[in-house]
């Protein structure tokens, strides 16, 4: 869910930057508030979490032992 609020803030703040000074003060000042801060913490956890739990699969020893395991069941 955090990965989804963070690409809608994302395109807020992109938004914000092409309509002028105006519109994105309005986004920095939400985004230095405590909620948008706490919204930026969230979607930065998720982001780093999702990130490196799909590293774990890429040593070659994972899929190696999957065959294996494979092998074993039939």
């Amino acid at each position: 869910m955090a990965l989804y609020f963070g690409t809608l803030l994302l395109t807020w703040w992109l938004i914000s930057a092409e309509e002028g000074p105006k519109s994105y003060r309005a986004f920095e000042a939400y985004i230095t508030s405590p909620p948008g801060e706490f919204v930026l913490f969230c979607f930065t956890w998720s982001l780093i979490h999702h990130l490196l739990g799909g590293c774990s699969g890429i040593p070659s020893f994972t899929r190696m032992r999957t065959f294996d395991l494979a092998r074993r069941v039939d």
